[in-house]
């Protein structure tokens, strides 16, 4: 499983990529992203492989294994 924990990105500038966000993508399950442009299905994606990493929060794989902590 992994889990993101009240996640929020914000971008240099000031820029809101992604609202304070917990979520969990359960092994065996199907998940859609919905949302219209500039929504932050792509940071939310990007914060998952850490490309972006998370301000405020936590991204967890399986119980407890988490892989960082926010810069904050």
């Amino acid at each position: 499983m992994i889990e993101l924990k009240d996640v929020s990105v914000v971008y240099r500038g000031g820029t809101v990529g992604l609202q304070p966000t917990t979520i969990a993508f359960r092994p065996n399950e199907v998940t859609v992203l919905l949302g219209l442009s500039g929504a932050g299905k792509s940071t939310l994606l990007r914060t998952l492989n850490y490309l972006n990493r998370p301000t405020t929060g936590a991204v967890q794989l399986g119980e407890g294994r988490q892989l960082s902590d926010a810069r904050t």
